[in-house]
């Protein structure tokens, strides 16, 4: 076992002991190789989620709903959008190459159903930054939800 597995197995035990429920070391098991199968960073996220929300009488998610939760969620809405509108501040409407690196795949996804990058920083007002960041995280929402049915469709 390595210290990504054991690591997760930690978690899922700490877990089963805030909820005070117990499963079997086959079903630990399970779960640890879902943890591989998912990777690191979704793997622990999900732990995590589940964990913050372990406590006495908490049903255990089954592997299935750990999934799809370390698959939903790997980053929150608002970091995402908080880095898009950080990105247009550091880099400005010009510097597209290195804004597109810092905000990320689906931050920049965002960024293109808003006309684009040049678009979005002549057009943003900075004394509104808190509005601004709710609209984005609104849109990254129903992005990503649009995303997941597009995966259960296909």
């Amino acid at each position: 076992m390595d210290n990504f597995e054991k690591k997760c197995a930690t978690i899922i035990r700490e877990i089963c002991q805030r909820c005070e429920r117990s499963l079997s070391e086959n079903y630990i098991k399970s779960w640890l190789k879902s943890c591989i199968k998912l990777g690191e960073k979704k793997a622990l996220f999900a732990l995590g989620e589940i964990y913050k929300k372990a406590k006495q009488g908490y049903m255990i998610p089954s592997i299935f709903e750990f999934e799809q939760l370390a698959e939903s969620e790997t980053e929150p809405s608002l970091q995402i959008a908080e880095r898009i509108v950080r990105g247009m501040q550091l880099y400005g409407a010009y510097n597209h190459d290195k804004a597109k690196d810092y905000v990320g795949e689906l931050g920049w996804k965002i960024v293109q159903n808003n006309g684009g990058w040049q678009e979005m920083c002549y057009t943003t007002n900075m004394n509104h930054i808190y509005y601004v960041k709710k609209d984005l995280q609104k849109q990254i929402k129903i992005f990503k939800k649009e995303e997941k049915n597009l995966k259960l469709i296909t």
